[in-house]
């Protein structure tokens, strides 16, 4: 008796097992993970409520599937996708147009793409999931940066990014589009850890354009071509050195600031980077920084001005600066030089 109460039990425990495993596999579809992964440092909230999106890292193929986000829902991705202190471009088509091209993803069409990166900070990315346009603005890419295309202006909605030495490709509804392509290069620290990023613009190509399926725009980037680019921003580095303070916003006015790796906190000891462009003139275009300061969030709160050194009143593009956030009115803003594309 004793006996059979034993494989009883087994039994029983086994069948809790395959249960627990039916219910895991209820989040697949097509082969593609939905499961909200919520200790996830990387969220991708789905702005579209009518349609399930297939999230990629990098161009749509299948080895390249991270994950699945129902309509109008937020997901986190599986950690172990995506590593830590890494630099991804995601894309995402629908579910529908996934399971139609499953055995060619790369035909699917690509509704939303961000540059992203993921360390130990919580990020959520919006993606779109309309794919409604006939009309092609197409990258490609032979250099070893990646490159984006915006639209609208220099801070306007990201439209594409593809990674080094790969092709991409977004439809977008036929009429007029002023398009902001540039690379990007990675800022690392001394230990090689990325702290920003710096795009630099080849200014013939920023302008408006006619977009329709008979007439695509093609964007080349070459090695060659690269020399006719330039630093598209002022370029900022700011450091926290405020001790015992925890994390603190860089502040224009009351406003806190979104670094290039599209964080407000920058955490004590850190370094973050943040590009400032003006809207002035041609080749000098200013940002008047006489409302930076610092601010620290919570019962902490209220923005601390900062002191420039060395008569700098204003950031112009191309150029480099730093910030270093310091106790007692001692934190400083400094002229560093000029900022090399590379």
């Amino acid at each position: 008796m004793k006996k059979f109460m034993v494989l009883l039990s087994v039994a029983l425990l086994s069948f809790a097992f395959v249960a627990c495993g039916d219910d895991d596999e209820s989040n697949l579809d097509s082969g593609v993970d939905f499961t909200n992964y919520a200790s996830s440092t990387l969220k991708i909230k789905n702005t579209t409520t009518s349609v399930d999106l297939v999230i990629f890292k990098g161009p749509p193929a299948a080895v390249n599937v991270i994950g699945g986000v129902r309509g109008g829902q937020t997901a986190g991705i599986n950690q172990t996708k995506v590593p830590f202190k890494e630099m991804y471009v995601i894309n995402a088509v629908t579910l529908s147009d996934y399971k139609n091209n499953i055995s060619n993803p790369s035909a699917c069409k690509i509704t939303g793409s961000q540059m992203v990166y993921v360390d130990s900070d919580a990020i959520t990315v919006d993606m779109a999931g309309d794919n409604s346009g006939d009309a092609k603005v197409f990258i490609g890419n032979t250099t070893k940066y990646h490159v984006e295309v915006r639209t609208t202006s220099f801070m306007g909605p990201t439209l594409l990014v593809a990674r080094p030495y790969e092709d991409g490709t977004k439809y977008v509804v036929s009429g007029e589009y002023t398009l902001y392509p540039t690379i990007i290069a990675a800022i690392k620290d001394a230990n090689g850890v990325i702290t920003g990023t710096k795009r630099a613009e080849n200014p013939l190509q920023i302008k408006r354009y006619d977009v329709s399926a008979t007439e695509p725009v093609m964007f080349n980037f070459t090695s060659d071509g690269i020399a006719a680019f330039k630093a598209s921003a002022a370029v900022i580095k700011v450091k926290n050195d405020l001790t015992d303070k925890g994390g603190a916003y860089l502040m224009v006015g009351s406003i806190p600031q979104i670094n290039t790796l599209g964080r407000t906190t920058i955490n004590e000891g850190a370094t973050r980077v943040y590009e400032i462009k003006g809207d002035l003139g041609t080749d000098d275009k200013y940002s008047d920084i006489s409302s930076f300061g610092y601010n620290l969030p919570g019962p902490n709160g209220g923005t601390t001005l900062i002191s420039t050194l060395a008569g700098v009143t204003k950031f112009t593009n191309g150029s480099e600066y730093s910030i270093v956030f310091r106790l007692n009115g001692a934190s400083t803003i400094s002229y560093v030089g000029p900022v090399p594309v590379d």
